[in-house]
């Protein structure tokens, strides 16, 4: 798991943050007014980073009472154990996923080698989301798709943001890779081939959600690092550049050409 540069804390809207440590360490802190939720705790091996970023804007890692997972791979999950112990903080997974996160399975790892101290990133979620469902968490009215394909669990994520008085609705595609339906990774987990229409399937039903600040599971989804760095007092692109529907666009149309299957290309 090679070390990747590294990426400051940054405000994204009044109450959301962005605390992860690197682009394969993504994590994101929303502000309630009954304590911190946690969305995906990052990588086993950058869990101290995580709690220095919570820790510089200002936060307590005490306070986190909700962990929200997008799917279970290890650079979503690395520091939920810690967290909780720190926090007693409550855990949130797809049911569909939920053997992944128990360590039933190898998926957590992708195709690295687990490390020797693998069973202490495993965990039973406190609570298993299924598809539609709509959970108030921190106070916030949060809502979840099931969206296959990245893993059969991904947790794609709707919930109300605000920014100078205003409420917008920030939305993620949990998992927007396509890696993990390469031949290789398919054949070695005994996962169908049929991820792959249900990762097109899910990119298509996504579509159809209103998104006004769209949250990238990875920073490079919504190009947060080219946001944050053009973000003033006076303007916002996390708010005024909407790139939800040009990346569902690009990942539906990329995985189609990959694997050269039977789906027509959507012109954007």
């Amino acid at each position: 798991m090679k070390e990747r540069p590294r990426i400051e804390p940054s405000k994204i809207t009044d109450d959301l943050y962005w605390v992860g440590v690197n682009a394969a360490a993504p994590s994101h802190l929303l502000v309630t007014d009954d304590g911190l939720v946690l969305i995906d705790s990052g990588s086993t091996n950058t869990i101290d980073g995580l709690i220095e970023n919570i820790t510089s804007l200002g936060f307590d890692v005490h306070d986190v009472k909700h962990i929200i997972h997008s799917h279970a791979h290890y650079d979503h999950v690395g520091a939920t154990n810690k967290i909780v112990a720190i926090s007693g903080a409550k855990t949130y997974g797809s049911a569909q996923d939920a053997d992944s996160y128990r360590g039933k399975n190898k998926i957590l790892w992708c195709l690295h080698t687990p490390p020797e101290n693998e069973n202490e990133f495993y965990f039973e979620p406190d609570v298993l989301i299924n598809d539609g469902d709509v959970l108030e968490i921190g106070g916030r009215r949060m809502r979840f798709l099931v969206t296959p394909g990245h893993t059969e669990g991904v947790l794609s994520m709707f919930y109300p943001v605000h920014y100078k008085g205003k409420e917008y609705i920030a939305g993620s595609f949990g998992g927007a890779g396509y890696n993990s339906l390469k031949e290789e990774y398919l054949d070695h987990f005994s996962l169908p081939y049929s991820l792959r229409e249900d990762y097109i399937i899910s990119t298509e039903r996504l579509m159809r959600e209103r998104v006004d600040v769209h949250i990238g599971n990875h920073p490079g989804n919504n190009r947060h690092g080219d946001k944050a760095a053009r973000l003033t007092a006076d303007y916002n692109p996390f708010v005024e550049e909407n790139t939800w529907q040009s990346f569902l666009v690009a990942q539906r149309n990329g995985l189609i050409e990959r694997y050269n299957l039977d789906f027509p290309i959507i012109e954007e």
